[in-house]
């Protein structure tokens, strides 16, 4: 598990995902018990711990995707407690829940990462919603253009 400050990001993505599939191998069902948080989950900052990696990396799509199916099968296996109909609908109640997207919100303790990663978040969404404006207010105007074509 190096942490070559060098390499692209991408390529460190993927040494973090094969990282967490070998940690996967290695973690034994004690360890996991340690590590579960009050939600029945696996605690992300301790994965990000183990895998040596920032708190951030844990949260990519990606990442998430994989503890979510890593957590489902320990369930199966009856190491995490299964989550209930009440658990699962407080999880996509939680006040700016994104579960219409199919993404997790990540946890924050105000660190410069976190805060880089929100405002690159805040802008991506910025630049999102201008575009999304521009194509409502074409579309409103081509509605026009066709109710008076049609009167």
């Amino acid at each position: 598990m190096s942490n070559n400050k060098s390499q692209n990001g991408t390529s460190r993505s993927d040494e973090i995902f094969a990282d967490f599939q070998e940690w996967k191998k290695h973690v034994s069902d004690d360890e996991i018990r340690e590590i579960i948080n009050d939600d029945d989950c696996l605690n992300r900052t301790e994965i990000s711990k183990a895998l040596d990696c920032s708190r951030s990396a844990v949260y990519s799509n990606r990442m998430q995707n994989a503890i979510t199916e890593f957590e489902d099968e320990k369930r199966k296996e009856g190491i995490l407690p299964k989550k209930s109909e009440q658990d699962v609908s407080k999880d996509s109640n939680k006040k700016g829940s994104n579960s219409n997207k199919g993404e997790a919100l990540p946890e924050f303790n105000g660190s410069n990462d976190e805060l880089l990663y929100l405002r690159k978040r805040n802008s991506d969404l910025e630049e999102e919603n201008m575009i999304l404006k521009a194509e409502l207010k074409r579309f409103g105007e081509l509605g026009a253009l066709i109710s008076d074509e049609l009167d």
